[in-house]
């Protein structure tokens, strides 16, 4: 008999319950919230990279001419401006073959004039010998030597006149040459490293590197991104810098290089970017975070804090107030934008989202509602 009346009990509990589950009714009535109207709102469009910083330009410092270094005028650090004296060769060897080309130049000159005034007598017993010859005066055999000479003494006159040239060339180079012993900066910048030492010799094959020099009035950044990006980047595009040695700070600048090839290891393009350094902060070697404006687009946002996640799945949802009650709403997101995140799926416009009192909800909860979700 006993047997029976638990059967019957066990009957009960498992088919006597029609209607479902009934939502667990929180503890002294609705929940009160606070909620946000879920808006469409016109938002600017970045892609994020970790990048390197490099020199705008740099340029290790050579001689143009072969010489022991008397001087080096800088230091590691040190600014130094266009046009600056770096280092200086010793000008002993130069210095003499300006006096040779000199001396060279001035002999030339002297034979070009010698040869113009001979050109000029040639030229005047020519041409009286030929008026002469028509009037029968002179045989035709001295016209002819008076033509044969003012001939040579052409030809001498254009051979001093070349060897005047080739002493003004020699004398140029070698001014040049001298003037090639003191080494100037070509661009204002830093001195970030030295490489010999006064005493040394330097060369030009193979070129002695003597110095370093950086200009940080402009740095380059070089980052990565994915080949997804690369119809969107171009160049132009602004850019936003964030060193990690310069938390507080963020430096503005351009994409200046986009190149065209997507590295098949890393599935990754490499681009360029330039930004201003007054005040030389920023180092090359530094990392920074790099920010890519892309344009702007139209997305639905939500706070931040409305988003929850289910701990083991990773499902992200949040709550929206339907008819007084709470309903659980699953979405899929983008980025997070500030303090609001984008919506890509499951969202809808104008609807009521809990911002807050969210954490203790169930599905289907009655709340209460603070506001009108105008403000988030």
């Amino acid at each position: 008999m006993r047997r029976w009346i638990w059967v019957v009990l066990l009957g009960f509990l498992v088919f006597g319950c029609k209607e479902g589950p009934k939502v667990e009714e929180p503890e002294g009535g609705p929940v009160p919230v606070e909620v946000f109207k879920v808006k469409r709102e016109r938002v600017e469009r970045w892609i994020e990279a970790v990048g390197t910083v490099m020199p705008r330009q740099a340029v290790r410092i050579t001689p143009k001419v072969p010489g022991k270094i008397e001087a080096i005028y800088v230091q590691e650090g040190d600014r130094v401006s266009q046009g600056e004296p770096l280092v200086k060769l010793e000008q002993k060897d130069f210095l003499l073959a300006v006096d040779r080309a000199e001396a060279a130049y001035l002999k030339a000159k002297a034979q070009l004039e010698r040869a113009r005034v001979a050109l000029e007598d040639a030229r005047r017993d020519w041409k009286r010998g030929k008026f002469l010859f028509a009037q029968k005066v002179i045989s035709q055999r001295e016209y002819e030597k008076l033509e044969t000479a003012f001939k040579a003494a052409r030809s001498r006159y254009d051979l001093a006149q070349a060897q005047l040239q080739e002493a003004e060339v020699l004398l140029r180079q070698a001014k040049k040459e001298l003037a090639d012993t003191v080494i100037r900066a070509p661009f204002s910048g830093y001195v970030s490293e030295r490489f010999v030492d006064p005493g040394q010799r330097a060369y030009t094959m193979p070129p002695t590197e003597i110095l370093e020099l950086l200009d940080l009035s402009q740095v380059k950044v070089v980052f990565d991104l994915p080949e997804r990006d690369l119809p969107s980047v171009k160049e132009g595009q602004p850019l936003r810098v964030f060193p990690d040695a310069l938390p507080e700070r963020a430096f503005s600048g351009k994409v200046t290089k986009v190149y065209p090839k997507v590295d098949p290891t890393t599935r990754t393009f490499r681009a360029e970017g330039v930004l201003d350094n007054p005040e030389g902060l920023i180092k090359p070697g530094m990392f920074v975070r790099v920010k890519v404006l892309l344009g702007e687009e139209e997305t639905l946002l939500i706070p931040a804090d409305a988003v929850l996640r289910l701990q083991g799945t990773g499902e992200v949802y949040c709550f929206v107030v339907e008819e007084g009650r709470a309903q659980r709403r699953e979405l899929e997101v983008g980025r997070r934008l500030d303090s609001f995140v984008e919506v890509l799926g499951g969202g809808r416009e104008g609807e009521l989202v809990v911002v807050s009192g969210q954490h203790i909800l169930r599905s289907g909860n009655p709340v209460s509602v603070k506001g009108d979700g105008d403000e988030g």
